[in-house]
């Protein structure tokens, strides 16, 4: 049996029919709206972390640390939960471009603050155009673009802080190629890597059931990247592996100075499940055979 923990009303519908059609149990935990004791009982040997960062976009703030303390309730008593460890990095983007720089992966200039008085604080040499985020993002939501300082001066009213406040105001690099790089890791491999095409929105978000959040697909372009450096291949599972995560994406984009600059890190993916000329893609398959093969063989 596993244990699914989730928010999202319909986002995990793939994975849970994968998970019928391999005849794998399975038990679904919404954390929208939960409880739980904190004495000890059984618990099952494995469990999925699919909290999302949007979870407030759904009325649903409170999930998150619930699901949060109860992770590490079930890791305590003997539980294996995928992506529990550094499971704050899905919901607060300044920890993770903290993990970004302390693994020495550039980062775009960032500036934090949690309150838009604060924004003339903002230092005078700071570069435009910048963009100005919530630390608890999802599919794009809440970015917005200022190209100067009289600009952002008189924007500030467009600006909506997410409900802790935390935001930050940081660099925008443009992609030299026209493209960003999106890489999606499952267990220690490579599960597949995207050139995505952007539109003039901050939605890059790659699966189709982002649509019924955002009211419509993301208009960026999104296409399979067969070309991924395998030294930058190594790089990232790495970092991977010395933060423990099981799975998850990283977002990164190549700058006009020729650097590559990391900016985003999802725990809680969502898998495009078509691509142009790919036949046989199957993303949520995949998962629910790693799954399968995270369950402890029963002697």
């Amino acid at each position: 049996m596993i244990g699914i923990l989730f928010e999202h009303p319909t986002w995990l519908t793939p994975l849970f029919d994968a998970l019928d059609q391999r005849r794998l149990a399975y038990e679904k935990i919404d954390v929208s709206h939960f409880s739980y004791e904190m004495t000890p009982s059984a618990v099952l040997p494995l469990y999925l972390n699919r909290l999302s960062a949007s979870s407030y976009q759904r009325q649903h703030q409170q999930a998150i640390a619930c699901a949060l303390s109860y992770m590490q309730w079930l890791t305590a008593y003997g539980a294996r939960v995928l992506n529990a460890h550094n499971a704050h990095l899905e919901v607060n983007k300044v920890d993770q471009l903290l993990a970004f720089t302390q693994h020495g992966l550039r980062i775009p200039r960032t500036w934090v603050f949690n309150h838009i008085n604060q924004l003339p604080l903002l230092p005078k040499d700071f570069p435009f155009p910048l963009l100005v985020k919530p630390a608890q993002g999802g599919a794009g939501s809440l970015i917005l673009r200022f190209d100067s300082w009289e600009a952002l001066q008189e924007g500030t009213g467009a600006i909506t802080a997410p409900p802790d406040g935390l935001m930050l105001a940081q660099a925008y690099v443009c992609p030299a190629e026209g493209y960003i790089n999106r890489v999606e890791i499952l267990g220690d491999q490579l599960l597949y890597a995207l050139k995505v095409y952007p539109s003039d929105h901050f939605n890059l978000c790659p699966a189709d059931a982002c649509e019924v959040d955002v009211g419509g697909p993301s208009q960026a372009q999104f296409f399979l990247n067969e070309t991924l450096d395998p030294t930058l291949l190594d790089t990232i599972l790495r970092f991977f592996a010395r933060l423990k995560l099981d799975y998850g994406s990283i977002e990164f984009l190549q700058g006009d100075d020729g650097h590559l600059y990391f900016y985003d890190l999802n725990l809680n993916s969502n898998y495009r499940t078509t691509l142009p000329g790919v036949q046989h893609f199957d993303p949520w398959g995949q998962l629910a055979d790693y799954l399968a093969a995270q369950l402890p063989v029963v002697s």
